[in-house]
């Protein structure tokens, strides 16, 4: 769960298959900054810039859910609040905070963003594209690039979850909705001179399915507080496959005794399998192992080992001298 301190009471989670993700926080030695051309509604002067960037895991196939609370005591500086999701750089519309009662009374508030609507003649009316993770393909350098969008300032878009948020006025009731056409992901494939030095690996994608309710659909007037329409508050996710956290540095790399943890069954048989037949086999060393180089064997040493022949003779005047030399 993400919250800014200055800002109690509001609260961002994101989860993945219906459980919350685990949240890690920049490397040390990254830049933790609003992106450039990011402005804020400033209330009080003076207060911290209300900006929070996380990392979580990305699943791909997986569905994933934007989870927003604001409690009552959130300090409000408008009517109510707003928050605005961006998918990848996809802009989502408002969601209002439509629990504020005639005496101004605020109970908890709470949005699920999961999906986006759809209007296709094709498949016979609205459609719910409900947004799930998937692999980004990485061609070589200068590559083709596959999908609807450009390459453009792809980093800054493509595996990004953003929820923005903004004091709103009254705005006097609703209108009814427009619903635009189906769309493709922006970007499937991008080349590896786009993704300038990053570990982006997954994007977003969806899957569409036909929608219960047909027509009716209304959505609210939308008046800012900030003139300007700038929000007071921004929560990024950027995500990755655990691959891309621990090559951006955002996850250290598993310990050996982390790696034989994480080994599945099959896995553990299959490497059981091997080093068994490795071993019935005599096959080479595993690398990595090193034996003791081995000494020829040591025979103990018998008493004739020990003699040693000699040659003697007389001399003529009675002496025995021993001759030494080798024969």
């Amino acid at each position: 769960m993400a919250v800014l301190k200055h800002f109690p009471g509001l609260e961002v989670c994101i989860r993945v298959a219906e459980v919350a993700a685990k949240e890690h926080a920049l490397p040390a030695d990254a830049d933790g900054a609003p992106p450039p051309g990011m402005k804020f509604h400033v209330v009080k002067e003076g207060q911290p810039i209300p900006y929070l960037i996380s990392y979580i895991e990305a699943h791909p196939g997986k569905r994933f859910d934007l989870h927003i609370k604001r409690l009552p005591f959130f300090q409000h500086h408008g009517h109510h609040i707003a928050a605005r999701v961006q998918i990848d750089g996809m802009l989502l519309g408002l969601a209002h905070d439509d629990t504020v009662e005639e005496d101004n009374k605020r109970t908890t508030w709470r949005n699920t963003v999961n999906s986006w609507l759809a209007y296709d003649s094709s498949k016979g009316g609205y459609q719910v594209c409900r947004f799930h993770f998937a692999t980004l393909g990485v061609t070589e350098a200068n590559g083709p690039v596959e999908g609807a969008g450009g390459t453009e300032n792809l980093v800054d878009s493509l595996g990004l979850l953003r929820i923005s948020f903004y004091h709103m006025k009254n705005g006097g009731g609703k209108v009814d909705a427009k619903i635009g056409p189906p769309a493709a992901p922006s970007v499937n494939t991008v080349s590896e001179t786009d993704l300038k030095g990053t570990a982006l690996d997954s994007h977003a994608s969806w899957d569409m399915q036909p929608c219960k309710r047909q027509g009716g659909f209304k959505s609210h007037i939308d008046k800012y507080v900030d003139q300007k329409e700038r929000p007071f508050a921004v929560f990024d996710f950027r995500y990755r496959s655990m691959d891309g956290l621990i090559k951006e540095g955002v996850v250290p790399p598993p310990t050996l005794d982390e790696q034989v943890q994480g080994l599945t069954d099959a896995d553990a048989r299959r490497l059981a399998r091997e080093y068994l037949l490795m071993k019935v086999a005599g096959g080479p060393t595993p690398r990595g192992i090193k034996r003791e180089r081995e000494e020829p064997e040591v025979k103990p040493l018998s008493d004739s080992d020990f003699m040693t022949r000699y040659k003697a003779r007389r001399c003529k005047s009675g002496r025995i001298q021993v001759d030494l030399t080798d024969d």
